[in-house]
């Protein structure tokens, strides 16, 4: 039996993640087709999701205002604020961030402008990376583990824009 989450286009209100998977364990989830766009912290937070496919979504991060993170996302301003000219912050601060998470596959799906563009860490293992797009993220992987990951099914890996080879 798979739960779905399909064709929904994720914008921020007031810098609150629409879309987390994070009560108890959840298995076989089937996450296509979405958009997440200037969230402030995740496009997508996978933590304790197992056996899950995430194919077919985008993210985009852009640059943000710091008082995103003061008031947590809460200006006085209607919607989300502006980024201010020279703005170190970037939202969301990670296109994905994998706790906990096994065995779920991630393909075909396009991560950019990010803090950081993916975050493995917790333990997570089992994942399957291939087809994916890393475009212009401040950090393309951060890695918290000393397990060798395999980014690559059947010898095809994914885009890094940051890559020279």
């Amino acid at each position: 039996m798979w739960d779905k989450v399909s064709g929904r286009h994720l914008i921020p209100l007031r810098g609150v993640v629409r879309l987390r998977v994070t009560e108890g364990r959840v298995d076989r989830l089937r996450v296509t087709g979405n958009r997440s766009e200037n969230d402030r912290d995740y496009g997508f937070l996978f933590n304790s999701a197992n056996r899950s496919v995430l194919t077919g979504n985008v993210v985009i991060g852009h640059p943000a205002s710091p008082d995103r993170w003061r008031d947590m996302g809460q200006s006085s301003e209607e919607g989300v604020p502006a980024a201010e000219p020279g703005s170190d912050h970037v939202a969301p601060q990670k296109c994905v961030f994998i706790y906990n998470a096994n065995k779920n596959t991630f393909t075909g799906n396009h991560f950019e402008g990010c803090g950081t563009g993916i975050h493995f860490t917790a333990g997570a293992e089992g994942n399957r990376m291939s087809r994916n797009d890393f475009i212009g993220n401040r950090v393309q992987v951060k890695y918290v583990g000393t397990r060798t990951l395999e980014w690559s099914e059947d010898g095809v890996g994914n885009y890094w824009s940051d890559n020279a080879a």
